[in-house]
């Protein structure tokens, strides 16, 4: 009796703290998805690199086929949105969908961009691009501190005829 009363003293109280816990939990969810929807708009869209620093740790683990895995530090990171601007100097992300759960946001996005300067080696060919994508955000501590996705470069490399198959020559 001793050991199953401390057990129905915690159930009995549980649903009193429970709504508190999912309040907070709930809580932390949106201001994760505040943060992703905040990097996509303040640093992307409007291509202030500079604020990436609000946004990510200084260092980020990157999945996706390229990285597999990689830890890049924040001049990295934003070296390759640099990158990403010089051959499409017009680009946005129009998020689409974003999905919330814990310490994870998942963006699913739709890449508009012209292809109006060298990209990966791929001089300007001045063709319109549509791709979507979709990203997967770990947040640490208020800040992206792991991603998961496909790389856009994959993409639009494929999109301005700068991949080369064994059957293309």
């Amino acid at each position: 009796m001793r050991r199953t009363l401390p057990l129905i003293l915690m159930v009995l109280l549980l649903p009193a703290v429970a709504p508190e816990a999912l309040g907070q939990a709930a809580d932390r969810e949106q201001a994760n998805e505040r943060l992703v929807r905040a990097m996509f708009n303040d640093t992307l869209n409007e291509k202030r690199f500079v604020q990436a620093e609000r946004f990510y740790s200084p260092w980020v683990i990157q999945h996706n086929a390229v990285a597999g895995g990689e830890t890049v530090s924040l001049p990295q990171l934003v070296q390759s949105f640099e990158l990403l601007q010089q051959g499409f100097p017009d680009y946005r992300f129009e998020i689409r969908e974003v999905v919330s759960e814990r310490n994870k946001v998942v963006v699913r996005y739709i890449f508009n961009g012209t292809h109006r300067g060298t990209f990966m080696g791929v001089e300007p060919t001045n063709r319109a691009v549509s791709i979507w994508g979709v990203g997967w955000y770990r947040v640490e501590g208020g800040k992206i501190r792991e991603t998961w996705g496909s790389p856009v470069s994959a993409s639009l490399l494929g999109a301005i005829g700068g991949l080369r198959t064994p059957s293309s020559g």
